[in-house]
């Protein structure tokens, strides 16, 4: 299984701005079997939570198909203190039948 954004993040993305996917739409995040490509719409993975992080540096390739755990916690972009937070709001939404709305 995997987590997916169901479209692309709109860009720019600016200091204190909300994020938002194309369109000026909320991002849509959702479970996805590997085998089907189809939503994980009910068990207990269907309604777990997630953590939702900012990485560091340009991730244009799809080298982070292939990252450790190890190598993805080396990424993640960390508030620094007397710093804006890089990330604010509900960073542990919780997946309803699969998909959650950031």
């Amino acid at each position: 299984m995997k987590l997916k954004f169901n479209s692309n993040i709109s860009v720019p993305i600016l200091t204190g701005e909300q994020i938002k996917g194309e369109g000026g739409n909320n991002l849509q995040l959702s479970l996805i079997d590997n085998c089907t490509g189809a939503v994980v719409d009910f068990g207990r993975e269907a309604s777990a939570k997630v953590e939702i992080v900012a990485l560091k540096g340009d991730l244009d390739d799809d080298e982070g198909d292939a990252w450790t755990a190890e190598q993805f916690q080396s990424k993640i972009a960390r508030d620094r203190e007397g710093k804006q937070y890089v990330l604010a709001g509900n960073l542990q939404p919780k997946l309803n039948k699969g998909t959650v709305s950031l």
